[in-house]
């Protein structure tokens, strides 16, 4: 970075921090022209040192971590092509696995689940995380697309995992994904993409909510304005208590190397574990 460093000039300088950062040495100018360009500060963040330090504390940190799900950050030129990889969802498939989670169905106790490589969303600090699912890769895209148009601030891992719920009378009569247990009860399958997204701020955390209702969610068969895809309900949780959130409890079920994770409502925490 040093070297990088080097090869920038006075008016480079000048035109990547765009008037801030003046009162700082010429050498902490030039380390923070190279970490604009990195995109792990914006050139406002200078105005606000603790929040400057806080972005490069958790850069630090995400990098040495290399962790194996991580995309890249918001507003990154390759972030939306690293969707378009072959997400090998046929690994997360163990019929053993769906047989154990069938009985839980097929009482009643349990409404649907989602399979994913196990701990692969371990070990982020709480607070400042939300975890998005989805089927389509387009709907996808044009979601970080808009979240960097808002200028949200996050660092996106994805990973993939399969869902399966109830099927529902009032659905129709549609094949697509339905399986029939042994019971006899009907469940829909299928493959989705878990993003995970670590914010730089609460208030970004808060931002994604408000923009989700207004852009991916469908409140009416003919609404207009809408990224491609958007679901009736919206699918994602966070960690943290957020205005419009209703407390769960997120049961994991560990199993050959996979996770199960049941989404379940606080009073129906008891009957699932």
């Amino acid at each position: 970075m040093q070297l990088l460093a080097a090869t920038y000039s006075d008016g480079k300088i000048d035109r990547l921090l765009d008037d801030t950062g003046s009162e700082l040495p010429a050498s902490d100018r030039r380390a923070a022209a190279v970490l604009v360009t990195l995109g792990v500060l914006r050139p406002a963040d200078l105005d606000h040192p603790p929040r400057a330090r806080k972005k490069i504390q958790a850069y630090l940190e995400i990098v040495a971590r290399n962790h194996p799900a991580r995309l890249g950050r918001v507003g990154d030129a390759g972030l939306l092509l690293a969707l378009d990889r072959d997400w090998q969802h046929d690994e997360l498939v163990d019929d053993r696995l769906v047989e154990i989670l069938a009985a839980g169905l097929t009482s009643g106790v349990i409404t649907g689940y989602d399979v994913r490589r196990q701990g692969i969303y371990d070990g982020f600090a709480p607070g400042g995380t939300l975890i998005y699912s989805h089927s389509s890769r387009l709907h996808l895209k044009q979601l970080l697309a808009l979240l960097a148009t808002e200028g949200l601030s996050a660092w996106v891992y994805a990973t993939p995992k399969t869902a399966a719920f109830l099927y529902r009378e009032e659905w129709g009569t549609q094949s697509n994904g339905i399986r029939i247990l042994n019971s006899g009860v009907r469940i829909i399958e299928g493959q989705e993409i878990a993003v995970l997204f670590r914010f730089d701020s609460s208030d970004d955390r808060g931002r994604f909510h408000e923009l989700i209702l207004k852009y991916a969610k469908r409140d009416s068969k003919d609404e207009t304005g809408l990224i491609a895809s958007a679901w009736w309900q919206p699918f994602y949780y966070t960690d943290a208590p957020l205005d419009g959130f209703e407390p769960i409890s997120l049961v994991i079920l560990g199993y050959g190397g996979l996770e199960a994770t049941l989404t379940v409502l606080e009073a129906r925490t008891c009957a699932v574990v």
